[in-house]
């Protein structure tokens, strides 16, 4: 379990400028490889919603007061990019953004289980026997905020979204730069984990979308960059970029002749948007008014309550 709090800032670029960039990023940090000889992790997340798509239409109004549920595999591409190298686990999160902090609670679960998790079912006790260093720590603090959070809403998988990152840190805690490329969007697989073992691009079929642009993530506690890196950026204003709304948005869309970045005009900013925050709902509606609030605190509410 991690509880993560850090301010995060997004940049969306052309694959030509990503490539400078990695090269002028490359000389003041690292490359971090969680793994050694794995210069590249590859990322699959689910984003999960109701059947009214408040969090979604929550993020497209609200880019500073808003919540995520979402579920995140990482694994390797190895030598020959057909070999692949994954894990058991994968990773729940309740992401928020809050007065431009972003709040990131995260449990690791076996993916034989998410699905019963996300059921509603009470499965603490088959998480803690499959992994007892579970029991430790503040797992059980942010299960049962999750548990709250899923018998409030109703949610189900809404969007797939697969992408390579390339990570430079010395220090997370300080400064952490990434770059996100290759991105894709794909229906979600029926079944997930109870179907396949992995979610990857060899089991998700055929993207809805490719996203030509490359997303540059800072991740800092500070609020100010080094210097280096503020030269760099220059005059490039972050973006609102959003996989989460982007994917919706690319799903719940009429995309016939549609090509490129004139799909992306959503608030939130999603991806290749225009960052003018006015919002333009997709051509399918999707609900009139969100009732998801991030600074609703369900980890508070019924704070005595056990989940069931």
């Amino acid at each position: 379990m991690s509880i993560f709090g850090r301010r995060e800032i997004k940049y969306e670029l052309e694959m030509q400028e990503a490539k400078r960039l990695k090269e002028v990023v490359s000389k003041h940090l690292p490359l971090y490889e969680f793994r050694r000889g794995r210069s590249h992790t590859f990322i699959s997340t689910i984003y999960y919603d109701t059947d009214l798509y408040e969090f979604y239409n929550r993020a497209t109004h609200h880019y500073d007061n808003n919540t995520k549920i979402r579920v995140k595999e990482y694994y390797y591409e190895l030598g020959d990019g057909k070999t692949l190298e994954w894990f058991p686990c994968c990773f729940v999160e309740i992401k928020q953004r809050v007065e431009g902090l972003v709040i990131k609670r995260r449990l690791r679960v076996p993916k034989s289980f998410i699905n019963q998790l996300f059921e509603g079912k009470n499965i603490l006790d088959q998480l803690v026997n499959s992994d007892p260093s579970l029991a430790f720590d503040d797992f059980g603090e942010v299960y049962n905020e999750l548990r709250r959070y899923l018998q409030h809403y109703t949610v189900r998988p809404r969007s797939i979204i697969n992408y390579r990152r390339t990570v430079y840190q010395k220090n997370e805690e300080e400064l952490r730069v990434t770059f996100d490329e290759n991105l894709e969007v794909f229906q979600p697989v029926r079944g997930l984990y109870d179907r396949v073992e992995s979610l990857n691009r060899q089991t998700l079929g055929r993207p809805i979308q490719t996203i030509n642009k490359v997303i540059l993530e800072i991740k800092c506690k500070e609020n100010r960059y080094p210097e280096w890196l503020e030269k760099e950026l220059g005059s490039m204003p972050p973006r609102r970029v959003s996989k989460f709304t982007t994917s919706i948005n690319l799903l719940t869309r009429e995309l016939d002749s549609a090509n490129g970045s004139d799909i992306f005009n959503m608030g939130d900013t999603p991806l290749g948007g225009r960052g003018t925050g006015e919002v333009r709902p997709p051509q399918r509606r999707l609900g009139k008014k969100s009732n998801v609030n991030s600074s609703q605190d369900y980890s508070k509410e019924n704070s005595s309550e056990n989940p069931s």
